[in-house]
């Protein structure tokens, strides 16, 4: 996924350096339900899931949608999971001239290229997708960790960027936490981009720890 892209191969790599196979599943909406049978199919031993644009493409009916049964698997089957809310802040629609007329006033939206669009999530988007999120998390009973990028959600969420809004982010990290507070789900917040060195490696630190736990 093209704006989370280096924090999920710093986090790759760091896996792969400890000798774990990994495969790497583009969230498309085909990419999200592959990743989700995998998972059911006892195929993977741990998830590192560090974009979830399809979450709110399923709520807002973006182009990349993958269900209604996104985040489910990992929770079913029990196996360590961390979570990132990479790309949060991005819904996925056609190209400029074929978005829908109620998107064209008061959002900021994006190019990203000539058949897609990207439009950045407010406030009350970011509250839905919290949600969503917690009502998939919140059935666990271990073995699930959020690690929140407080410094932004993908390349384009930083100062200067056209997806930078604190407020939308901060809606998405409060509903988060305080929907999950009394689970077993630990949230963690880190001050960090999702894209700053040694982020994506602390991805793969807390999987690992809770691998060597489960075992």
């Amino acid at each position: 996924y093209g704006t989370t892209t280096k924090g999920v191969s710093r986090a790759r790599l760091a896996a792969e350096r400890k000798g774990y196979e990994t495969v790497v599943f583009h969230a498309s909406g085909a990419g999200g339900r592959s990743m989700e049978r995998f998972i059911t199919e006892g195929m993977i031993q741990g998830v590192m899931d560090m974009t979830i644009a399809e979450v709110g493409g399923h709520l807002l009916k973006g182009l990349h949608d993958a269900g209604p049964h996104r985040l489910e698997a990992a929770v079913a089957k029990g196996i360590p999971m961390v979570l990132v809310p990479g790309a949060a802040d991005t819904i996925v629609l056609p190209p400029i001239d074929e978005v829908p007329e109620k998107y064209k006033s008061g959002r900021v939206l994006n190019k990203h290229n000539p058949t897609m669009t990207t439009m950045r999530t407010n406030v009350e988007e970011n509250i839905a997708i919290g949600n969503f999120i917690a009502d998939k998390l919140a059935r666990a009973t271990s073995n699930v960790t959020i690690l929140i990028p407080r410094g932004g959600l993908s390349s384009i969420d930083k100062p200067g960027q056209v997806f930078y809004m604190p407020e939308a982010n901060e809606a998405l990290f409060k509903t988060l936490k305080n929907r999950l507070k009394g689970t077993s789900v630990e949230v963690i917040e880190d001050e960090r981009h999702i894209y700053d060195p040694g982020f994506g490696e602390r991805v793969f630190e807390l999987l690992e720890m809770m691998i060597h736990e489960d075992r």
